[in-house]
């Protein structure tokens, strides 16, 4: 829980784009959405959100690491389909700071996610939420959630500060600039 997010953010690149597997490519996802960013954290085991930003919507052909990219940051081969991402937002401090997506599921339970709940609707029961996190990509948060959730993360700009323009201006912008950048 002591990983920065200034270090997640110099590794991942994600102030502007957020990989995924040739597999889960984010189509669902819309321009202006706003998505959640976390970190998987080992003690205790589970997922800090340190950051948000506004969705570009994902265009096949236009939204993939580049060579160089690859070549740069190895972990881009697994995941080399992007969501391009604006106006980021991150918590200046640990993971530890962070609110914990656990916590949001803990106080909501099936209301947390839109799948879980669509479930629930349906005369489901027994759901854990939990395992939608396996194997995704990313899930949707319902209103609940949200509104359950911004005010904390709100609370962690407030209390901590967020990431300086000045830092995210440091960072390649786009994923030619990496070539300038290292």
């Amino acid at each position: 829980m002591s990983f920065e997010s200034r270090d997640e953010i110099r590794r991942a690149l994600c102030h502007y784009a957020c990989g995924f597997s040739e597999n889960k490519k984010p189509r669902q996802i819309k321009d202006g959405d706003i998505i959640y960013m976390a970190r998987m954290t080992k003690n205790p085991r589970d997922y800090a959100i340190f950051g948000k930003a506004e969705a570009i919507g994902f265009v096949d052909g236009r939204d993939g690491a580049t060579d160089f990219e690859i070549e740069q940051r190895d972990w881009k081969s697994k995941w080399p389909i992007y969501l391009r991402v604006s106006n980021p937002t991150f918590i200046d401090g640990t993971m530890a700071d962070c609110v914990l997506l656990y916590d949001l599921i803990k106080a909501l339970d099936y209301e947390s996610f839109s799948s879980t709940k669509k479930r629930y609707e349906n005369g489901e029961r027994n759901i854990n939420p939990y395992n939608s996190l396996s194997q995704q990509a990313y899930v949707k948060l319902t209103h609940s959630a949200v509104e359950w959730f911004e005010p904390r993360f709100q609370e962690g700009l407030n209390r901590i500060g967020s990431v300086d323009k000045k830092f995210i201006e440091s960072l390649p912008q786009t994923g030619t600039d990496i070539e300038t950048w290292e």
